[in-house]
């Protein structure tokens, strides 16, 4: 299999370094979203008042679960298409990631 400059083969070698690698943007994903709501609080606090603070902090969560689901989703993708190189099936890999 040739493999990409960005690619990652989590099939051989050592998988703990390889692992961390893979959840590093999952991770800045998360921070970067914390950063934003703090952010995003700072200024309307400072412009706006405490009304538009509490819409914010009821909105928060709506966001973060929105992020999780298709972060979850995304995953669940990866997943199964790892699942099919791994089985050597290109037809379910084929399946999976090209929309007719």
């Amino acid at each position: 299999m040739i493999l990409k400059r960005n690619s990652l083969d989590m099939c051989e070698g050592p998988l703990m370094k390889k692992t961390i690698l893979y959840a590093i943007p999952i991770m800045l994903t998360g921070v970067l979203q914390m950063l934003f709501s703090t952010i995003d609080l700072a200024v309307l606090g400072r412009f706006c008042g405490s009304s538009s603070i509490a819409a914010v902090g009821a909105s928060g969560s709506l966001v973060s679960l929105i992020i999780s689901l298709f972060l979850g989703l995304s995953i669940g993708t990866g997943v199964s298409v790892a699942k099919g190189i791994g089985a050597g099936d290109g037809d379910t890999v084929e399946k999976i990631t090209y929309r007719d």
